[in-house]
């Protein structure tokens, strides 16, 4: 019973061996085959007491597959990236030679001899070589490196030092940098800041420091008329320019779609003309107005992405527009709502 036991408790403590959390789109190699192919490179799975643990993200872009593998044996952590491969089966290549070097590189390079002597045979007796022989002989390069940079590691060791080691920082993903932003060019429309519905067209920039962002935006709204009954008669014409400082926070889901709230403070130029009058006059008003509001955002091709805003802008005063002896043509509403959409270049 005592033997039995053993014989059966072998073989889970050899694969646990080598763990590994694989994160890979449909498609690509999966666990098992990679774990196989880093037993082969290591001529078998290993019976020792060391432990590795491994974890893989693999994404793919328009420039390729690409792959981040974080390793930890026996407390050393190693963290091994390639970007831009042309297929999810390089990528799998890459994590098993990646973690048979990290478990036992001397293993690897025993195992290989074999494989060595007989692609340098097949190299000198063919006119070209296959696709597994580029293969092996990317390997067999990466082994040769990692041995040069060992024996170079063995030569030179660091002094000693009683000062703790600073444990290696946590990995940044591209999709959270800290730092980022965008340039955007829009048409908008407003409702409440004039007697009638106003168009204008305007540009934004934004500056994201991590989370959060920072908007600064300006339009200008096209000039509109308005009467005190059917046109053609006495009326006013209103010129109205605005720029606005915003932020909030700014997340991301995905590759795609990113948004968030806004709120911050407008101000702006607004003026008013009398039409059809025997002495036509000028008002102006400066605009000043709290901003609310949120932003959304959709890449179409990184990194021309379409956005759309909405919110509302409640003004600070509101002057009445009056035409003497004639009649009155209204006043601001207590919120006038925004809304712009436009494309953006992000970065």
């Amino acid at each position: 019973m005592c033997l039995a036991w053993l014989a059966l408790s072998a073989p889970a403590a050899a694969e646990d061996a080598i763990t590994l959390d694989w994160n890979a789109p449909r498609g690509c190699p999966t666990k098992p085959h990679v774990l196989a192919e880093t037993y082969r490179l290591l001529a078998g799975r290993p019976s020792g007491p060391r432990q590795l643990r491994g974890e893989a993200h693999i994404t793919r872009s328009e420039e390729g597959w690409s792959i981040v593998l974080e390793t930890r044996v026996e407390g050393a952590t190693g963290r091994r990236e390639l970007r831009h491969a042309p297929s999810c089966s390089e990528i799998a290549e890459f994590a098993s030679l990646e973690l048979a070097l990290a478990y036992d590189p001397m293993a690897v390079l025993e195992a290989n001899t074999e494989a060595q002597r007989t692609m340098a045979e097949e190299q000198a007796a063919a006119a070209s070589t296959s696709a597994e022989q580029a293969r092996r002989a990317r390997m067999l390069s990466a082994l040769e490196a990692a041995r040069a940079a060992r024996t170079t590691a063995r030569a030179n060791p660091p002094p000693p030092t009683t000062a703790p080691s600073t444990p290696d920082p946590e990995p940044v993903d591209d999709d959270a940098r800290f730092l980022g932003g965008a340039v955007a060019v829009t048409v908008g429309g407003d409702l409440g800041a004039r007697p009638e519905l106003g168009l204008g067209f305007g540009a934004m920039g934004a500056l994201r420091l991590a989370w959060f962002r920072i908007e600064l935006e300006g339009a200008y709204w096209l000039p509109q008329s308005s009467y005190l009954g059917a046109e053609p008669g006495p009326g006013g014409r209103f010129d109205f320019v605005s720029g606005a400082l915003l932020a909030g926070p700014w997340w991301r889901w995905g590759e795609i779609f990113a948004a968030g709230p806004r709120a911050g403070f407008e101000l702006g130029w607004m003026r008013a003309r009398g039409l059809e009058v025997d002495r036509p006059e000028d008002a102006t008003l400066v605009w000043m107005a709290a901003r609310l509001g949120g932003r959304a955002s959709v890449t179409l091709l990184d990194p021309l992405a379409f956005q759309v805003a909405v919110g509302v802008a409640i003004p600070f005063d509101r002057p009445r527009w009056v035409l003497d002896g004639l009649g009155d043509l209204g006043r601001p509403s207590v919120v006038t709502g925004r809304a712009d959409a436009g494309l953006s270049l992000q970065f």
